[in-house]
């Protein structure tokens, strides 16, 4: 007998060691059991702080979308709405007429300009609030969003709770003060690209500086954040600057 599907994501999801990976699982899971071309993971509301989580989308145009969130946001809360009145979990096309999307600035400035044809509305909640809101949408022309619905609505409560103990993990891991040796094993590539950040410079910037590409130093920002423990930039700089100060 075929393993229930809910099950599986719960083990996939206890055996992730980090908020990205946990990203990771859950976005291949969601993909293979659910079907998209897009997703966004984000903010439930306009009071909430949450950096948005992106496939399929350009993120920098995702992220001036949100630094103008309050001219989309009541179309958002419409979305919301139906899906909190539906078990956390509705289908644009199921609640909404094509006139009626096509009249909404969301739908006529956002979703349109991405190709998206239907979308999925999910909401989370941990401890009986809405922590969070997942938008999965379909981009192939008529693909509607069906009886797989009913399988994500079921998986909510696991993706909340997933949602709530990588947050915490992370958070826990925001307050580690990292030391000074933990950045004793970059190499020597990566110490000159320690020293471009310190001084603030882009990713863009630094390829330059360096002759490489931006890929290439965004893949050695991430191997330095890796080795030294720290979570950001932020913290990296935090911990070499307390590394030369004197004794």
């Amino acid at each position: 007998m075929a393993s229930d599907p809910i099950a599986h994501l719960s083990g996939l999801i206890s055996e992730c060691r980090s908020r990205a990976e946990y990203q990771a699982v859950r976005l291949e899971w969601l993909e293979r059991r659910v079907g998209f071309e897009a997703s966004y993971f984000g903010a439930a509301s306009p009071q909430q702080i949450v950096s948005p989580v992106v496939s399929g989308v350009n993120a920098e145009q995702v992220e001036r979308c949100e630094a103008q969130a309050d001219r989309y946001w009541q179309d958002r809360l419409t979305l919301h709405r139906a899906a909190s009145s539906s078990g956390g979990v509705v289908a644009d096309h199921d609640v909404l007429s094509a006139q009626v999307r096509d009249r909404m600035p969301f739908y006529r400035e956002v979703v349109a300009g991405y190709g998206i044809k239907a979308t999925a509305v999910a909401l989370l909640r941990v401890r009986g609030r809405i922590s969070s809101c997942v938008f999965l949408g379909r981009t192939a022309r008529g693909a509607r969003f069906g009886r797989e619905l009913a399988l994500l609505r079921r998986a909510l409560p696991v993706l909340a709770l997933g949602d709530a103990v990588h947050a915490s993990l992370e958070l826990s891991h925001l307050q580690r003060e990292p030391t000074a040796a933990d950045v004793c094993r970059l190499t020597r590539r990566e110490q000159d690209v320690v020293e471009l950040l310190r001084n603030g410079l882009s990713n863009l910037q630094i390829a330059a500086q360096l002759g490489s590409s931006p890929r290439t130093v965004k893949n050695q920002v991430s191997s330095i954040l890796s080795k030294s423990q720290a979570v950001n930039r932020t913290q990296l700089t935090a911990l070499l600057a307390r590394r030369d100060r004197p004794a």
